[in-house]
């Protein structure tokens, strides 16, 4: 049997998606089976170098506070070069993981408990925002900005987020906008309000996320 025309379109297809993938590959392809910290000889690694206990049980947080507990390739070395990575999220009352972006990675978000309310806003500016239950997923795309926010004002709520990167990156809006030096009279112009509310927003706080 010949080739079609149509089987060269797919043929096309599928070579263009495969080298997007190399173009697209978060972490380098890895030069060992895994990695082991410096001084430490492979050969002598043992299951414990594959494990990380560093988690454990936390206690929610109180109402309007967010913690994170994260695991990357900066305290679990093993991870580096692996392309993953995760972080357990924990919600208090009412608290909010505010808008951000992971600049080298994807996630998928998975609830444990409690109920959030998550957004991602994709490069048309349209937001795509729902309700997850303990059990269920949300994916938020590489290096669009996103938010998981805690609708319950009497319970707390946990997730567990992976990640596509041993080191995906984290750029907080708010932070990054207004408290790293942009100078007033270019946010004033590009938010269109007066320079008392650039200052407003420019005041330290701690931040929920």
């Amino acid at each position: 049997m010949g080739i079609t025309p149509g089987m060269l379109i797919l043929l096309a297809t599928a070579t263009l998606m495969l080298g997007s993938y190399k173009v697209l590959a978060l972490d380098p392809p890895p030069l060992e089976d895994f990695h082991v910290p410096t001084g430490i000889d492979p050969k002598t690694a043992t299951a414990e170098n594959f494990t990380f206990r560093g988690l454990g049980v936390v206690t929610p947080p109180v109402a309007g506070e967010f913690v994170i507990a994260a695991v990357s390739f900066e305290n679990f070395s093993i991870l580096k070069g692996g392309s993953v990575s995760a972080a357990l999220f924990n919600y208090g009352p009412g608290s909010v993981n505010g808008l951000h972006n992971h600049p080298r990675a994807s996630e998928l978000l998975y609830v444990l408990s409690g109920r959030l309310d998550v957004g991602v806003v994709d490069t048309t500016n349209k937001l795509f925002n729902t309700t997850l239950g303990a059990g269920e997923i949300f994916f938020f795309p590489q290096g669009l900005p996103h938010y998981q926010s805690n609708p319950s004002t009497t319970d707390a709520a946990a997730a567990l987020a992976s990640f596509s990167s041993s080191n995906p990156g984290l750029v907080l809006a708010a932070p990054s906008l207004f408290r790293s030096g942009i100078p007033t009279d270019v946010l004033v112009k590009t938010f269109g309000v007066s320079e008392i509310t650039i200052s407003q927003l420019k005041t330290p706080y701690r931040p929920h996320f």
